[in-house]
């Protein structure tokens, strides 16, 4: 879910920052928003334990990305 939404925030950097991206979503501004839903859709149709286990895998992974980050960050 997060990953379709990710690309609102990379296209627009496109030509900038982002000068030959590798790949563009198709159908820009809906199928973002569709992949999320469908996602969504395929989430919630979980039962509760296999809810409550990807939300600790993804709690884990977010201490993982915060921490890695922390101790790569450059003083500016």
């Amino acid at each position: 879910m997060f990953v379709s939404l990710g690309i609102y925030r990379l296209r627009p950097r496109e030509g900038h920052d982002i000068t030959e991206p590798g790949f563009k979503m198709p159908l820009y501004p809906v199928m973002p928003a569709l992949a999320f839903l469908g996602s969504l859709m395929v989430f919630l149709g979980l039962d509760n334990n296999a809810k409550i286990g990807s939300g600790i895998w993804f709690l884990i992974g977010i201490i993982i990305y915060f921490g890695y980050g922390w101790r790569r960050k450059v003083d500016a």
